[in-house]
């Protein structure tokens, strides 16, 4: 059994599928490749606030019928995540999905990570082999180090993304 802890499965929500047919058939190539539960972690946005629950309970009738259970889930940035008074961690866990936009690590983010882990919650960095291409081992190793975790895009594993990200 697989897990996908990071799919943009939910239609007209960002860059994902924009029709409900094509979250369908995300779904049954999910369970064909043996993926069971998938955390919908759409990006966060002012739609995501307005539209995911019911979009999210709009393909969960079918996702059950192909035998695949969606969790709850969301794609932060690291300052929406700070804003977010109601944060939408995945499965209702302590862990949030958090995606770093600027390209490096600084001071500041260091801080705001570890003020988002003071609250209680466990730190999941988005495809950071996409995100950083100039970071220093050494500062991936001190995020490691502080307890945070790292989601990798399989088609980077793959050379989906060029060279520096495989």
């Amino acid at each position: 059994m697989f897990i996908d802890i990071h799919c943009h499965i939910i239609n007209q929500i960002d860059d994902g599928p924009t029709t409900k047919d094509e979250s369908i058939e995300m779904l049954k190539t999910a369970k064909n490749y043996g993926i069971e539960i998938i955390a919908a972690t759409s990006h966060f946005s002012s739609t995501f606030k307005r539209e995911y629950k019911k979009r999210l309970s709009d393909i969960n009738d079918e996702a059950e019928d192909i035998g695949v259970k969606l969790i709850c889930g969301c794609e932060y940035t690291l300052n929406n995540v700070i804003e977010e008074e109601e944060i939408v961690s995945i499965g209702n866990s302590d862990y949030v999905l958090m995606e770093i936009k600027e390209g490096f690590l600084s001071e500041f983010t260091f801080n705001k990570i570890y003020s988002i882990m003071l609250k209680g919650y466990s730190i999941i960095l988005a495809h950071p082999e996409r995100s950083f291409f100039d970071v220093k081992a050494s500062e991936m190793k001190k995020l490691k180090q502080i307890g945070v975790y790292f989601q990798i895009t399989a088609g980077s594993l793959l050379g989906e993304f060029g060279e520096d990200s495989k």
